[in-house]
């Protein structure tokens, strides 16, 4: 096409680039909003997801826990069995309004909740008649099977439910990385279109090594702490003790390295499950950390050790008052979901320069000590010197 002057082409040109830019600018909109919508739905299929996972998990647990107790009548088995009941309820609950907006998936929820009525109250008339005329009657009563259709069909409801969500959540997923693919498509055309989108495309590419810093960041962070309790793992351990050593080392300085184990963590985990010892050793690490400095390392070495590093000390004088404020800091009792607990711990104790004058040294000399704490009965603490006695007796 041919203009009659130079202002005419500009004037045509920047007509054509703003309704390309308006063009481009309401698809970018179109599409944000949509990946928004397809976010949200993402989202709700998680939760859906999630909260019928607990749903499967709290149904087992409850029908288990009411069997037990129709065969050994241990009343702390019925009053979990009890509890259980009322958090089935809300899980349902919060299933029924997640699926709100889809009335013919909703509907199910209700059969669920009619199926484990009915095995409950049954297993709950058990628990009565057990007390009152025998094992042996009720066993009679139980070989009946009610309620075990119900369970099964609750089961079955349930695995259905879940694999139709998981099922939507991967449409919704592979939708919103289409969704992606084009937003970076329509970024691209927006960089061609003109000089004015120059500033855009530094702005993402900013944010872009922002977030990959912040990424970057991360992952050094997982890789130098404890997933669980976020303590510092023994990688990061071994470069901060490096590192107090040498400044020991400079400065003649004294630095303490405490091995520590709980005593009773195993009774803890076999009596509650697994979920319990990961929520008492939290609370320890969360009791560690505020009980000393914040240039001290506290380290989660795997299970239930930990081991503490102390810089910049005075004298013995000072790792014996931190040594007896852990163990009385760790001997308080325990408020777990499952219950309150009580367990203690044991400390060896090496210090540099006397027992070691590198990390492997003073962690193998304390990890002597500990030993040598448990043997001579727990709950205390005991020197790299004195474990050597302990070991000799």
């Amino acid at each position: 096409m041919k203009f009659r002057s130079p202002e005419g082409a500009a004037f045509f040109n920047l007509a054509l680039s703003l309704c390309c830019l308006l063009g481009l600018a309401g698809s970018a909109f179109f599409l944000a909003k949509e990946q928004r919508d397809t976010d949200a739905l993402v989202r709700r299929s998680q939760e859906v997801v999630s909260h019928v996972t607990q749903l499967q998990q709290l149904t087992l647990h409850a029908e288990s826990t009411g069997r037990a107790y129709l065969l050994i009548a241990d009343p702390m088995l019925l009053q979990r069995y009890e509890e259980t009941l009322p958090v089935i309820d809300r899980e349902l609950a919060v299933i029924r309004k997640l699926l709100d907006v889809d009335p013919a998936e909703a509907g199910t929820v209700d059969n669920v909740k009619r199926g484990l009525d009915t095995r409950y109250s049954f297993l709950s008339a058990l628990m009565k008649m057990r007390t009152t005329q025998g094992l042996q009657v009720v066993a009679t009563l139980a070989s009946r099977g009610t309620g075990r259709e119900e369970m099964a069909y609750v089961g079955s409801v349930l695995a259905e439910l879940k694999n139709g969500q998981n099922s939507q959540l991967r449409e919704y997923l592979t939708q919103r990385e289409r969704l992606i693919v084009q937003l970076w498509l329509l970024t691209i055309a927006f960089v061609i279109a003109g000089v004015a989108l120059a500033v855009w495309v530094y702005h993402q590419t900013r944010q872009a090594n922002a977030n990959r810093e912040s990424n970057d960041r991360q992952k050094e962070y997982i890789a130098r702490h404890d997933a669980l309790t976020g303590l510092a793992n023994r990688r990061y351990l071994q470069d901060r003790l490096e590192s107090q050593i040498a400044e020991a080392m400079r400065r003649s300085g004294l630095v303490a390295l405490m091995y520590l184990d709980l005593d009773g963590f195993k009774e803890v985990n076999d009596t509650f499950g697994h979920d319990s010892g990961d929520e008492l050793l939290v609370d320890v690490a969360r009791r560690l950390r505020n009980a000393l400095r914040e240039d001290d390392v506290v380290a989660r070495l795997g299970g239930d050790e930990f081991v503490v590093s102390l810089p910049h000390l005075h004298s013995v004088e000072d790792v014996s008052f931190v040594a007896n404020k852990l163990i009385e800091v760790l001997r308080a009792p325990y408020a777990l979901d499952a219950g309150e607990v009580r367990i203690s711990a044991s400390l060896g104790v090496a210090t540099y320069p006397r027992d070691g004058h590198t990390p492997k040294a003073l962690l193998v000399a304390a990890d002597r000590a500990l030993y040598a704490a448990k043997t001579a009965g727990k709950n205390r603490f005991l020197w790299a010197g004195e474990s050597l006695r302990v070991h000799t007796a």
